[in-house]
């Protein structure tokens, strides 16, 4: 455990270290006198299992929201919207989507200032693919240094409202980029192909300004972007 602990804590010198842990390292075929090198690789080591770890994390977290969404594209398959709390269902969300912009940009991070909570019909799976898929353009495309998702609750409806200090982008994009195989940065342009359509099923809606977003020193317009997925409240008895 002292080894271990070594290796976590930087503070820590080879002076740290007694003579009892020494011989756990001569034992292990470490030199104690060339211990920091032998931590340095061991916290580079370390570094990259996280890494991995969340590359496996957001894989399986965006696959599973890929196959509940993907039945829009099965004929004859209806989407099936179920009542949630917006808190929770972010809850369940925000981890990933950090993940999901961090391995994107390295240095952005996502504030969720979801204080504001009322139960919706949607389609967990529709929902969630569409704010991977925003997020990442943020980081990816957009080169956010910095991503807020925010919550509004009005009398009929509740809506997560997505916004990032990125480059943006021009009305025509924002025009087109529901349209399948359509991109704006060289991707294949299907991550948000028809999301209009799919919220449409789901009794809801989604709407990007390229420029109304967090203060931005990317474009001349001073803005990042935003998006606005609006789902119908459900009537809580």
């Amino acid at each position: 455990l002292r080894v271990r602990a070594f290796c976590i804590d930087s503070s820590e010198t080879p002076q740290d270290l007694s003579n009892g842990d020494k011989d756990i390292l001569r034992a292990l075929c470490i030199d104690p006198s060339n211990i920091e090198f032998w931590r340095s690789e061991v916290q580079a080591h370390a570094a990259k299992i996280l890494d991995l770890r969340s590359e496996v994390w957001i894989s399986l977290w965006t696959a599973l929201r890929t196959i509940e969404s993907i039945g829009y594209w099965v004929p004859g398959h209806v989407l099936k919207p179920e009542a949630r709390s917006l808190q929770q269902f972010l809850a369940d969300a925000i981890p990933a989507l950090r993940e999901v912009l961090w391995l994107k940009s390295r240095k952005a991070p996502l504030h969720c200032e979801n204080n504001a909570d009322a139960v919706v019909s949607m389609h967990q799976g529709t929902v969630a693919a569409l704010l991977s898929n925003i997020v990442a353009n943020a980081g990816k495309h957009g080169k956010a240094t910095a991503l807020q998702i925010t919550t509004a609750i009005r009398e009929q409806d509740a809506q997560l409202i997505i916004e990032d200090d990125g480059s943006g982008f021009p009305l025509d994009i924002a025009e087109r980029m529901y349209e399948p195989e359509f991109s704006g940065g060289g991707s294949s342009g299907l991550g948000l192909a028809d999301a209009d359509k799919r919220m449409a099923m789901i009794g809801g809606s989604i709407y990007a300004k390229g420029y109304e977003g967090l203060v931005s020193q990317k474009n001349a317009e001073g803005r990042g972007a935003k998006f606005t997925l609006t789902l119908p409240r459900v009537n809580e008895l």
